[in-house]
């Protein structure tokens, strides 16, 4: 499948700032179906869920500045042009998660809770290497020293905490075979903005101030984050240890606390993962 890098710019005559232009990437195919919804052929209908007002707008491709096959793009360390490049390596990751939260969306449609659980063991794994291992054990102890304010990477760790509950709650219904349409969407929404502030303003940023060691050095903690990290497996034994963690609680409690965190997230869907 050959996946296309686009940047954009939104026609929206009164787009915010953080999604009035961009990057993103989707399979050559998608981009044919949404820009069939126009006669321009450089105009395109924005992905669901892309737009943080909630509604397809329609996007000018500015330029299409890379055209690669997806199982480079999966396999970051080998995408030319990454080898030497720690942000770029973290921007591959985020491509292999969109094309997660793809077949996650379509799986929820489709009913298909099997599917759905093994899909999700996937995409929390990765969350957790490229979250947590590689980005907060890993590349933030390296920011305490460069001029970024405390403030952008706390907003960025708020967002992981945030992903990780939801992701959780989510799995555990999973694990009862049950779909909670509500969360699941929100880890979609979520994590589409949260991708979106992380490679249009936190990368870049970062990306300015890195010199040649602090690269290399940056490279060599990824590396051996990926060399220690132990993913879930997605096993009857990890499912029995979910349902147990749910029967520690009592049914009306565990309900409302997903309901809670729901509700949270779609109050605060302006803020959340920003």
């Amino acid at each position: 499948m050959k996946m296309l890098e686009i940047k954009y710019k939104c026609l929206h005559p009164s787009c915010i700032v953080n999604c009035r232009d961009g990057v993103i990437a989707m399979p050559e195919e998608h981009f044919n179906v949404l820009k069939g919804h126009y006669a321009d052929e450089t105009t395109f209908r924005s992905p669901k869920g892309l737009c943080r007002l909630g509604f397809n707008q329609a996007y000018k491709a500015v330029a299409i500045i890379a055209e690669a096959d997806f199982a480079d793009a999966a396999h970051g360390h080998e995408h030319e042009g990454c080898g030497h490049d720690p942000m770029g390596l973290l921007s591959a990751d985020h491509q292999v998660i969109l094309k997660k939260l793809d077949e996650i969306e379509q799986q929820i449609k489709m009913r298909d809770s099997g599917t759905l659980w093994r899909t999700t063991t996937e995409l929390e794994n990765i969350i957790m290497l490229h979250s947590i291992h590689k980005e907060e054990d890993t590349l933030f102890p390296f920011l305490l020293d460069l001029p970024i304010g405390d403030g952008l990477v706390s907003i960025i760790k708020e967002d992981h905490r945030e992903l990780v509950t939801l992701m959780h709650s989510f799995r555990t219904g999973l694990a009862e075979s049950r779909i909670l349409d509500g969360l699941g969407m929100s880890i979609i929404v979520c994590l589409r903005s949260h991708i979106r502030k992380e490679d249009n303003e936190f990368f870049k940023l970062i990306d300015k101030l890195l010199d040649h060691d602090l690269r290399t050095r940056i490279l060599a903690g990824f590396k051996k984050a990926e060399d220690a990290f132990v993913p879930i497996v997605a096993d009857e034994n990890t499912r029995e240890q979910l349902k147990k963690e749910a029967l520690a609680m009592k049914r009306d409690e565990m309900d409302d606390a997903i309901a809670a965190a729901l509700e949270e997230t779609r109050s605060s869907l302006s803020g959340c993962c920003h």
